[in-house]
């Protein structure tokens, strides 16, 4: 991670970190930064060809009423390269099987090594019955609300 220092120094706005993602490796800004949450914003480096997605994702903890936290994770995020999209469209076709479930396995076993460090260090935790993976925008839906030719509450069905 190239400027590590700058993250943990307390001034972690506009930190950049190289991730290994292999086979394809990506970097990320720290675009906003609280005490209890993070932003991080996917950037082109020279130190990787691309990232394989672009987006934001949040990281942060709340402090419940009974002094309990809770940790998550959310963002949203794209294939950035066209042939990136052929392939999962051509794996899905052909085995049923969504590459981006790579990502949820990710976020997922985040929250399952949270949980293991609070164990590790004396204190209880637990996981939600359900985990919540959220859902994969439809992104003609949304070029036609940029487009507007569909409004804000026909692309938002589900609220």
């Amino acid at each position: 991670m190239p400027e590590e220092g700058l993250f943990w120094s307390g001034n972690e706005l506009g930190t950049i970190i190289h991730i290994d993602l292999s086979p394809h490796d990506g970097t990320v800004i720290v675009t906003e930064a609280e005490n209890n949450r993070w932003i991080f914003s996917v950037i082109r480096s020279p130190l990787d060809l691309h990232h394989p997605v672009s987006g934001n994702r949040e990281f942060g903890f709340t402090q419940n009423s009974d002094g309990s936290y809770t940790f998550y994770t959310m963002g949203v995020d794209r294939l950035t390269q066209p042939i990136a999209s052929l392939v999962r469209d051509l794996r899905y076709l052909i085995d049923g099987q969504d590459m981006m479930n790579r990502a949820d396995d990710l976020w997922m076993s985040f929250q399952d090594k949270i949980k293991e460090f609070v164990e590790q260090n004396g204190g209880s935790a637990t996981l939600p019955s359900q985990r919540n993976q959220g859902d994969r925008p439809n992104w003609h839906e949304a070029q036609q609300f940029l487009n507007g030719e569909i409004t804000l509450e026909e692309l938002r069905n589900d609220c």
